[in-house]
């Protein structure tokens, strides 16, 4: 059985043109707005949230990881 690693899979997400670095967004007003809009476009890429106010430094958010088709193949078989 093979293991999910998360690092592999956001560096093929961000080597696919999947995922988006947002820096600094507010966690209680814009993470959950900006996921929303990704959401609506016609194709959303995984958002990665680093730099969050009021968050240590190292803490992040990912969201719409399995909104982004190209990345799935890299480390799908989670267990």
């Amino acid at each position: 059985m093979s293991q999910f690693d998360l690092r592999e899979w956001l560096r093929a997400a961000a080597a696919a043109g999947e995922l988006q670095y947002i820096g600094g967004a507010d966690a209680v007003l814009e993470i959950g707005a900006a996921s929303e809009l990704n959401y609506r476009r016609s194709h959303p890429r995984a958002l990665l949230f680093d730099e969050i106010a009021g968050y240590r430094p190292g803490r992040r958010v990912l969201t719409s990881s399995l909104s982004s088709p190209a990345p799935r193949s890299a480390g799908s078989s989670a267990g």
